[in-house]
């Protein structure tokens, strides 16, 4: 059995600044994104272990492209620089929501590792539409 705090990584710092969630101050977004990057590598961590040869286990990118754009947004005021980051923003915040639906369909129970799973996805695409100026439904 896969225990549920390693999971949602409760120990880690940026577990705080999830458990913040919207209201969460700027201070807080690096942590916030490393906790998110954690909780992905050990749910690739244990699917990896639980999963077998004939069931590939999906890997992605999309977290890693939103942090690398977020960071170049800050680097830059430049309109035909920043545009396209915000499109590429948004479009690795829905892959990254997608991904994270992934995750919740591996468990069945307890039903709440799925609404974690969900709120994460719906956390990153606030705090990174939020901060680069992206619209978003």
């Amino acid at each position: 059995m896969i225990p549920i705090g390693d999971l949602m990584q409760s120990n880690h710092p940026g577990y705080r600044a999830f458990c913040i969630g919207t209201s969460m101050k700027e201070v807080y977004h690096p942590v916030f994104f490393d906790y998110c990057v954690r909780v992905c590598d050990t749910f690739k961590r244990h699917a990896d272990e639980h999963t077998s040869y004939n069931q590939p286990v999906v890997s992605e990118n999309s977290l890693m492209k939103v942090i690398d754009c977020l960071k170049a947004v800050s680097e830059t005021d430049e309109p035909d620089e920043v545009f396209p980051l915000r499109e590429s923003i948004r479009d690795s915040c829905y892959e990254f929501m997608e991904y994270c639906t992934y995750m919740k369909s591996r468990f069945e129970q307890p039903t709440s590792i799925g609404r974690f799973y969900d709120e994460l996805g719906q956390l990153v695409l606030y705090i990174a539409c939020d901060y680069a100026g992206v619209e978003h439904s």
